[in-house]
């Protein structure tokens, strides 16, 4: 199960499953920005520009990841060799999933996340 906070101006919507708690938005409320927790530990953060993904000291973003205060840029993952590997694979596959289907962890995100999401491709 997957738990979702998404930030408006006005408040704090969190999802977990079905269950809705927090400010209800209107049609006119916009995104600021959005925070995915996985069961297993893994963070997704979302807003209009980017999406960073986080796992304790590991981060992935659109190009480069780093491993705590070492930055390797992103062409580099597949030769990456180090004790890391798992958690960045596990990561990579997090990123293309959501940019891909729309799901983390095969749960659907909300449809407000998705189209901003889509538009950052």
């Amino acid at each position: 199960m997957i738990t979702i906070h998404i930030h408006y101006s006005d408040g704090t919507q969190s999802i977990t499953g079905d269950l809705y708690t927090g400010y209800e938005p209107s049609r006119r409320d916009s995104i600021i920005t959005a925070h995915i927790a996985t069961q297993d530990g893994y963070n997704l953060y979302i807003d209009q520009h980017s999406l960073g993904l986080k796992y304790k000291y590991i981060t992935l973003e659109h190009s480069r990841f780093s491993i705590g205060k070492y930055v390797y840029p992103i062409t580099s993952l597949c030769l990456f060799k180090g004790t890391e590997k798992n958690h960045l694979n596990r990561l990579r596959d997090l990123r293309d999933e959501v940019m891909n289907h729309g799901t983390v962890d095969g749960e659907a995100i909300p449809y407000r996340l998705r189209i901003l999401i889509a538009s950052m491709v």
